[in-house]
């Protein structure tokens, strides 16, 4: 059984800066998508292990990293055990580059990686691999527990949801930070995300909720909005909790 211990989300809206992505032709027809960008000050981050990796993350990190840092103002993290923390990120797989992309498209696959260095300068290599987004939450709470990352765009929060509900009732963890993250900054996801979606206008945002031990299942997929996904991946979290339907 399982309670809600802590919540906070980051989205844009329409008064934020917005930028206009347009994709070259790397598929087979040109593509423009309108993406509403957070403001993001350095000074709200979460404090990381080295300052200047934050010129090299990509904007899923930094999205977290927000979150992270305002959730822990009124929470005290620090009182669980740090392997007794785990996370669970719903998150699209995230930024490529499509320039590097269009030149990649015609080597040999004995000289991809060669040549994909040679394409992407070394600090840009972080924002490509999406992977340090899903890793974002346990390096800057030094976690040791279960990672877990999920990336269907329509159900990737309720597995979230789910797999952080099952390990809290069987006891392998006390804490569980479910989190989601959508980007601008990638522009073939969002090509992929509005095509899949029918969104024309996205927005960024990005959420986290963490869970503990309680008296009763949360059941959090009766309460989702799938109604609208602006937001992307992220759109079923970011729009549960500005609902204000969780009960605390």
């Amino acid at each position: 059984m399982s309670q809600i211990l802590a919540k906070y989300c980051l989205r844009a809206t329409l008064s934020d800066n917005s930028v206009d992505y347009e994709l070259e032709p790397v598929c087979s027809h040109n593509y423009k998508a309108r993406v509403h960008m957070v403001p993001i000050s350095s000074t709200a981050l979460f404090s990381f292990p080295e300052r200047r990796l934050i010129r090299s993350m990509g904007r899923y990190s930094l999205l977290l990293s927000y979150c992270l840092n305002a959730i822990k103002d009124s929470f005290e993290l620090g009182r669980f055990a740090l392997d007794r923390i785990g996370v669970y990120l719903a998150l699209d797989s995230g930024p490529v580059f499509d320039s590097a992309l269009k030149e990649l498209a015609s080597v040999n696959s004995s000289d991809l990686a060669v040549e994909f260095k040679k394409l992407v300068p070394p600090k840009q290599h972080l924002k490509t691999n999406f992977g340090i987004g899903a890793a974002t939450i346990p390096i800057l709470l030094k976690s040791q527990g279960p990672i877990n990352t999920f990336y269907n765009l329509r159900t990737g929060v309720k597995e979230a949801f789910d797999f952080a509900e099952f390990d809290i009732q069987r006891g392998a963890i006390d804490l569980a930070v479910v989190a989601s993250a959508f980007s601008g900054e990638d522009r073939l996801g969002c090509l992929r995300t509005s095509k899949k979606l029918g969104i024309a206008t996205l927005k960024e945002g990005a959420g986290i909720v963490l869970m503990g031990a309680g008296q009763n299942p949360i059941n959090i997929w009766d309460e989702l909005d799938v109604s609208s996904w602006e937001f992307g991946i992220a759109s079923p979290l970011v729009n549960w909790i500005t609902s204000g339907k969780i009960n605390e």
